[in-house]
């Protein structure tokens, strides 16, 4: 089986004969220790020349949107940054099998993009865990929370109880041409052999991945688990007039199967491409493709001829199916993976055109690195502006806060502030070694403010103090805070310089902007250099500042040390007096409260503050764990040990005896930690979908919000988003996990919603606060399932014909076709998480109601029926209603568009049919709010010359100013007038061992030999000289078995014309009496003739068997063949026609059972044998064309279970 083969061994483009004809040297052919492309065995002193590897301090979540530092250069993608957890076991193998993998895809992906693209610089970060020797470089300023590619262990539910891993898969929040969050390996999938023999080589399975993750693709097989509302095996294009498997392209060559649970095993399907299919037909592409083709969207990459992505150009083998009703049509509007990928900057207007590249020049440079301990400077502005609100104060006493709380042990810090220059307040950067360093550096802290503003200086400044004693500063931070903008355009130049500058060295720039006044360059200063964008405004409630610092600390330092914030506002003091906050089961441990004021008091007690644990336990002002900071404005109470789970209770109050000296402005944060050896904290990380949003360029702002448990997402929370507006009050928004509006997928624990409450042009900055409820629920997956959209294993399908599922069962792998796996649900614990979404700047907000309505793009056709006459279809549409404005409010009406041509809905020129043709129980004027769920009944006139119509529809949406949106995915309706059934089988002959499985589509009989030496295809038994005197012997007994039936029916046929009638044990009373041929011919010998003694047993007749579905007209590939004489056939073929023979042509004689509704027998006729249509290995003897003789007795017991065919 070809699939199932090492990649060393393919003869594909990227074998060993293509390396010897592209390098003219061979290639070594070792699977567990050569890097294959390169012919040698790395040690790792080589290694260490080939890769930089970091040692890494990882955070205790992946973070869901990550700012990506990749970027194709001259054909050479760079930037590219893989991250191993820190709680991933030290392994070289896993480096060897990373360096391997990214190296085959470079090569894969070369040809896969038509020779525009490959894998040029890769960065491989290491845990700081590992006690590793391998040289290192520095790693600039990438991190575990920027990574692209992510590695962590198997998670320990399915360490024991998977033999196969769960395949890789691609965090999406948006897609169609927007980069992804990442790509998510474990480390047990990468080193384990057993996953090639599902997924093939690692390299092609990545550039899977990659599609997912650079270009925003989807995947274009019907995926029943995570887009199961869509999932359609099948479907019939008007364009073919022909029923075709969903994929891409369409010239695969494949085997349609299904497989029975009730008998845990494969057979072929029912029906064929003019009728369709039964149900639960799935359709497997053989291991051997006749010819090159696409696309690797599809997801079987372990397939040597699966070479390109789907395009729209003239090579059939990689066209692109529009129709196909996969995941990618529906949301990327039915374009293909090429066509995406040349509208991405990557491809887009002429860039990184094709080019001859050399072989050795495709292997990519991985580098290993080692994280430094974080450097970070403080770039405060001091302007005059700044004493405005008591600015100055409030960024004194946030700076103080992190640098005597936050701060990591270890990091290194500088501090600059500039008004009208820059002045350092460092002398380079001081290492936190201890608390006295700490406190030196909060009391250098600025609380002056005057001069004009250069932001530039101050930046020019900290890169002084970066590069101080020659050190490199790639990779280390600066928060920037400032109100203002530059006071002239020398100042603005420097600015601009210096981002440059910053993004070239690769040093982040975090921007806080203090107000809506502050300079529309900020967000440019955060968004270039790979940071992040916060805004602070003077309004009580406002965290900007606190989330900055925060957020610069993720990422560094051990997963332990990760702290998650519970609890973060900003309080009126005198008037919000008690708070709750809750400590769930995944944390506690090391909890903290902190308070912060920005009242100067150096040695009073302002605040008043007491802490009720969920037993009554009071923490005070009195407590050990309370500790009061007067000199740095701040309170912290520290739990020791595993804070008790349950709701805590914080009060806070001015200090009665002097109630002057404190303003009214307090900001409180909660958080806590993971205890060592839990199940993972309950983890949440948000982010918009932009730093800019140019309203008049169509741009749109969405905020993301994911959480999770390790790698589960958490469904059914209540996550709300407060957004802050310049000159407004803060608005809330509660987001959503249903897969509309800015949602692409329901249930992937991503929360997501279009803000559309603008007031002017300005910073709009966002907190989320997530918590649970009463149907909160963990995903969890078992065997090898995940809940995210994931890449396909092969299996061959003859070998799941074959019969053999032992391999695959003890890999514990879920078989194609096979049930969908439980998803246990866990009722989650209740919990509360806050996080920071950013800010972004808004610009050019238009008058009026601008907005439209949402695109739809979960319309799918969920029932569709024929009447009786089969004149008329109706189909029911649903859909999640769209809002007034994008997805919030209630839109005004709908309007429908349909079609028999999918075309017609793609061109808006082109009018399709209208409406009123057609009847819909429903008022389209009467929308629902955004979310609820909308149903249509279209009743649809069937042409009467046609057995199978298809229907197109659209819906889109109206707003009350009379603003439509973008048509929504197109849904569509199929109406047969013949669905191919199973039908149970009619002979009472019993046929002893398994079906032979069919070896391709038409073939006869088994393989003449073994395909490979795959246990589940290669029968060692069939090889021995055994088999040639058991074939010959069974054919002497055959012979004989036939003289006699042949002297036995001639003597005996002339007694089937006389006998009773009566029903058979299935034969209902409303059934229309048979009449067959009589006089000297035969008729129908009914059950009741027969002798049921209970003791008695049928006699077996041998039988020959073929594989046959083209000549007999059997559904399964299996025709049985007895042998019968020649005039018992005239007279068989007589009475199912009803008394007039007709030679040879196939006849068919069907009789409904009133039990299952399903045909009880089927008779196939062609010009030499008689076929019965078998069910497994039993069959139905309702009504018997052979003579007289004992069967077993029919037990309808088993008629309760719809099982047909039991006898004892």
């Amino acid at each position: 089986m070809a699939v199932l083969d090492s990649y060393e061994s393919r003869r594909s483009p990227f074998s060993r004969n293509w390396l010897q004809r592209r390098t003219g040297r061979p290639t070594s052919t070792t699977t567990s220790t050569t890097i294959v492309f390169l012919g040698w065995v790395p040690t790792l002193p080589v290694l260490a020349v080939m890769v930089v590897v970091l040692l890494l301090a990882v955070p205790a979540a992946d973070g869901l949107a990550k700012p990506s530092s990749v970027q194709l250069m001259n054909n050479g993608y760079e930037g590219v940054v893989l991250a191993i957890r820190d709680d991933v076991p030290e392994n070289n193998q896993l480096i060897i099998e990373i360096e391997r993998m990214f190296t085959d895809a470079s090569y894969y992906l070369y040809d896969a993009t038509n020779q525009r693209a490959y894998i040029s610089d890769v960065t491989v970060l290491l845990p700081l865990t590992w006690n590793t020797t391998i040289e290192t470089v520095s790693p600039e300023n990438y991190t575990y929370d920027a990574a692209d590619v992510i590695v962590t262990p198997l998670d320990a539910s399915l360490a024991d109880m998977s033999s196969v891993p769960p395949p890789p898969y691609c965090k999406h929040f948006e897609g169609c041409g927007i980069q992804a969050a990442y790509i998510h390996f474990s480390s047990e999938f990468i080193t384990r052999n057993i996953t090639k023999e599902y997924y093939g080589n690692l390299g092609r399975l990545f550039v899977h991945e990659w599609g997912h993750f650079r270009w925003g693709l989807f995947n274009e097989y019907p995926d029943e688990l995570t887009d199961k509302l869509f999932h359609s095996e099948f479907f019939y294009s008007p364009t073919t007039g022909e029923f075709h498997a969903t994929r891409c392209s369409g010239d695969w060559d494949a085997m349609n199967v299904v497989y029975d649970s009730a008998k845990g095993r494969y057979r072929e399907c029912v029906g064929n491409s003019s009728v369709g299919y039964e149900d639960n037909c799935i359709s497997i592409p053989t291991p051997d493709q006749s010819k090159p083709l696409g696309s690797i969207m599809y997801g079987y990459t372990g397939i040597d001829q699966v070479i390109k992505f789907c395009d729209d150009g003239p090579d059939s083998a990689s066209y692109h199916v529009r129709e196909a009703p996969n995941k990618h049509n529906r949301l990327c509007d039915r374009k293909s993976s090429w066509e995406i990928m040349q509208g991405h900057p990557d491809f887009a207007k002429g860039n990184n055109l094709p080019r001859n590249i050399s072989f050795d020049d495709l292997r990519p440079r991985i580098r290993f690195a080692r994280v430094r301990p974080l450097r970070l400077v403080l770039v405060l502005d001091t302007s005059g502006s700044m004493e405005t609100q008591d600015r100055i104060t409030k960024q004194a006493a946030a700076s103080k806060n992190f640098l005597m709380t936050t701060a990591l042990d270890g990091m290194y810090i500088g501090i600059v502030h500039f008004s009208s220059a820059g002045n350092p307040l460092t002398n380079g950067l001081v290492q936190l070694s201890s608390e006295g360093l700490r406190r030196d550096l909060a009391r250098r802290i600025p609380t002056v403010a005057i001069g004009g503003t250069c932001i530039g200086c101050g930046l020019e400044q900290a890169l002084s103090l970066l590069e101080f004693d020659d050190s490199d500063p790639a990779g280390s931070m600066v928060i920037l805070i400032t109100d203002g903008e530059d006071s002239n355009v020398k100042n603005e130049k420097k600015t601009e310089n210096m981002k440059a500058t910053y993004a070239q060295l690769r040093i982040k720039i975090h921007a806080v902007a203090f107000s809506s006044a502050a300079s529309a360059v900020v967000p440019g200063l955060s968004s270039d250099t790979g940071g992040k964008f916060f805004l602070q405004t003077d309004n009580i409630g406002s965290t900007g500042m606190h989330d900055a610092f925060h957020t610069t600390v993720d990422g560094h330092g051990l997963q332990e040390d990760q702290s998650i914030q519970l609890f973060v506002e900003s309080f009126n003091v005198t008037e919000d007096p008690v708070h709750e906050v809750e400590i769930d089961s995944t944390i506690g441990y090391r909890t903290a409260f902190q308070f912060v004021h920005y009242t100067s008091t150096f040695n009073i007690s302002v605040l008043d503050i007491n802490i009720t644990s969920p037993s009554g336990f009071v923490y005070s002002g009195m407590s050990t764990e309370y500790r009061e900071e007067k000199e740095f404005n701040f309170v912290i109470v520290e739990i020791n040990g595993i804070a008790e789970e349950g709701t805590w209770r914080f009060s806070m109050g001015k200090n009665k005896l002097f109630p002057d000296e404190l303003g009214d402005e307090v900001l409180v944060s909660v958080s806590s930690r993971a205890p060592p050896g839990g199940e993972g904290a309950i983890t949440a990380t948000s982010v918009m979908s932009s730093t800019v949003t140019n309203l008049t360029q169509g741009n749109r702002m969405v905020i993301y919000s994911e959480v999770r448990q390790r790698s589960y997402p958490i469904l059914n929370c209540d996550v709300i988003a407060s957004f802050e507006r310049p000159g407004q009050e803060p608005v809330q928004l509660e987001l959503y996990d249903n897969g509309a509006g800015a949602d692409i997928t329901p249930g992937d624990g991503i929360y997501s919603r279009y803000f559309t409450n603008y007031s002017v042009d300005g910073f709009y900055g966002v907190q989320i606060s997530i918590s649970s409820n009463g149907i909160t629920a963990i995903l969890k997956p078992g065997k090898d399932e995940s809940p995210h959209s994931r890449a396909q294993p092969y299996i061959d399908p003859r070998a799941l014909l074959k019969g053999n599922l032992s391999k695959y069962e003890e890999d514990l792998l879920r078989l194609p076709g096979a049930p969908i796996p439980f998803f246990n649900k866990t009722t989650a614990p209740r919990f509360i998480r806050r996080t920071s979404g950013g800010s972004n700047r808004v610009l050019n907000v238009p008058p009026g109601d601008f907005l439209p309505p949402i695109k739809i793009r979960d319309l799918r056709v969920d029932e569709s029926s024929l009447s009786s006459n089969g004149s008329t279809g109706s189909a029911t549409i649903r859909f999640t209603a769209p809002g007034d404005d994008l997805d919030y409010g209630t839109a005004t009406s709908y309007v429908i568009r349909s079609s028999t041509n999918i075309s017609d809905l793609e061109n808006a020129q082109t009018p399709s049919t209208a409406l009123e043709e057609y009847h819909l129980t429903d008022d389209l004027g009467k929308p629902k709010p955004y979310g609820e769920i909308e149903e249509f009944v279209l009743d649809v006139a069937v042409p009467e010359n046609s057995s199978v119509t298809t229907i197109y529809v659209t819906v889109a949406a109206i707003d009350d100013n009379s603003n439509e949106g973008e048509p929504s995915n197109v849904g569509h309706a199929t109406f047969r007038k013949f669905i191919p059934e199973v039908t149970p089988t009619l002979s009472p002959i019993t046929v002893t061992g398994a079906p032979l499985p069919a070896t391709g589509s038409g073939s006869t009989g088994r393989p003449d030999k073994c395909v490979n030496s795959d246990e589940v295809l290669c029968d060692d038994s069939d090889d021995t000289d055994f088999r040639w005197i058991a074939y010959f012997l069974g054919i002497g007994i055959c012979l004989f078995l036939v003289v006699l039936l042949l002297a036995y029916t001639m003597s005996r046929c002339t007694s089937f014309v006389r006998g009773g009638g009566g029903k058979s044990n299935h034969q209902t009373d409303d059934e229309p009496e048979r009449t067959q041929r009589r006089g000297d011919q035969c008729r129908v010998i009914e059950m009741n003739e027969f002798d049921l003694s209970e003791d008695d047993h049928e006699d077996e007749i041998g039988l020959r068997t073929r594989s046959d579905s083209s000549e007999s007209g059997s559904t399964n590939g299996i025709v049985r063949e007895p042998f019968i004489s020649s005039q018992i056939l005239d007279c068989l073929m007589s009475s199912a026609s009803g008394g007039e023979s007709s030679g040879g042509d196939s006849r068919s004689l069907t009789t409904t059972s009133s039990d299952s509704g399903t045909s009880n027998y089927f008779w196939g006729f062609d010009n030499y044998a008689f076929g019965a249509y078998l069910s497994g290995e039993r069959t139905i003897p309702h009504r018997s064309y052979l003579p007289r003789r004992k069967v077993r007795k029919y037990d309808p017991s088993f008629d309760k279970d719809n099982i047909h065919g039991q006898y004892f």
